[in-house]
């Protein structure tokens, strides 16, 4: 399983949802827009490595200590990305917290979970899990590809 934070997949201008926010897309473009009329991107590759990881049978699963519960659940939907994600934990709250239900809920063992994040102190947190963890910011989304 790999196991992404929402920030690391693009979607943010910022690094991590804050507050209630509110996502609209236009009927014209499907441009995707936070409350502001700001408009929100994915990384470059962000659809084309979920559909390659889902393609391959690795489940996917997004763990993310937003207090904007909603507002990250709706732009994975906006963004059409519900279709490859298997597992969401999204709430504010610890990382192991989030792993200890992943692990539950997929029956995925620690050490066969791959995550990346943008945040050292979640990857300190999770490492003494055994899982494999990867530091990734969201200027450097390339760290998202398989090698």
């Amino acid at each position: 399983m790999v196991v992404l934070p929402a920030p690391v997949i693009g979607y943010l201008p910022l690094n991590d949802l804050t507050g209630s926010s509110s996502f609209t897309m236009t009927d014209r473009s499907g441009q995707v827009l936070d409350s502001s009329h700001y408009p929100l991107h994915l990384f470059e590759d962000t659809v084309e490595i979920l559909r390659s990881l889902q393609t391959q049978g690795i489940l996917i699963g997004i763990a993310s200590r937003t207090g904007d519960t909603d507002g990250a659940n709706q732009l994975l939907s906006l963004f059409n990305l519900d279709r490859y994600i298997s597992f969401r934990e999204i709430y504010p709250g610890s990382k192991v917290t989030h792993f200890s239900r992943l692990q539950a809920a997929s029956g995925v063992p620690y050490t066969d979970m791959m995550f990346f994040d943008d945040e050292m102190r979640n990857i300190t947190d999770i490492s003494r899990l055994g899982t494999e963890h990867h530091p990734a910011a969201p200027a450097h989304a390339e760290l998202l590809h398989p090698t």
